[in-house]
């Protein structure tokens, strides 16, 4: 499932369907701008927002405004495209022990933000992304989703310092 890490790790749905797919009360996860917006549009239980002011690696001056507007605290760190640097690692986990909502700003791309989130968010924490012209994706974390995060970042040399 996740051989090229392009294979989603849950449904492709449509804004329209997010009702269907999360309850109000689940705790969520948005990885990319795009995904953070929907959400918080929706009132969704917004537990972190993953952000690098682009979409679909075009960066857009307008998503400053909405996304600024997400997020008790903020976390600001660097991670190239293609890594998972250490310090994007520890915002996720510094993110998910405190109680307010975490607005994670990435100089670099969030592209594979979604690993660390898969492994350190408690069981049934929602995830959802982007899809590029396809729509958003919605993945319940569950062991079986767990593993396949671990296993992607295992075929990876190492977490970037």
């Amino acid at each position: 499932m996740l051989n090229t890490l392009k294979e989603p790790l849950g449904n492709i749905i449509q804004e329209q369907q997010l009702a269907k797919e999360i309850l109000q009360t689940d705790t969520c996860i948005a990885v990319g701008d795009e995904s953070a917006i929907t959400l918080f549009k929706y009132g969704f239980n917004l537990k972190i927002a993953i952000v690098d002011y682009k979409t679909q690696r075009q960066t857009r001056d307008d998503l400053k405004d909405q996304v600024s507007r997400i997020g008790d605290k903020i976390i600001k760190v660097t991670n190239p495209a293609a890594t998972i640097t250490q310090s994007l690692w520890d915002a996720v986990e510094t993110a998910l022990e405190g109680e307010e909502t975490v607005r994670i700003e990435i100089d670099g791309e969030e592209d594979l933000a979604t690993i660390p989130c898969v492994i350190l968010a408690p069981i049934g924490t929602v995830i959802v992304y982007g899809m590029p012209n396809q729509g958003l994706v919605v993945a319940r974390v569950d062991e079986q989703r767990k593993e396949l995060a671990q296993k992607a970042l295992e075929k990876m040399d190492k977490i970037q310092d």
